[in-house]
């Protein structure tokens, strides 16, 4: 049985994608996700806060970082990428000073 996935941003919840890739390892301070949608006409936008269910278990929570949008024989598709909420960590990172 395959596994179910669901896409929960700003009360609404996508449940049907073409493909979708979840990255995660443990020494990679922040996880990334990519989704493509089967329904291209959702009204999602960059820097909207996200969850990433599988199975109905909260497996991601973070933020959207680029919405992409492809036109092709096939028909329209929408990609979505983003990252765990690590990614705030790490966009406001400043090293030692050198």
């Amino acid at each position: 049985m395959p596994d179910k996935i669901e896409l929960s941003v700003g009360g609404l919840k996508v449940e049907h994608f073409i493909s979708y890739e979840i990255s995660a390892d443990l020494y990679t301070p922040a996880d990334a996700f990519r989704l493509e949608l089967s329904n291209p006409e959702t009204g999602i936008v960059p820097g909207q806060k996200c969850e990433i269910r599988i199975n109905e278990q909260i497996e991601l929570t973070g933020i959207i970082d680029k919405i992409s949008t492809r036109i092709s024989k096939s028909g329209v598709t929408k990609s979505i990428e983003g990252r765990d909420n690590m990614g705030w960590l790490i966009d406001s990172y400043c090293g030692p000073a050198q």
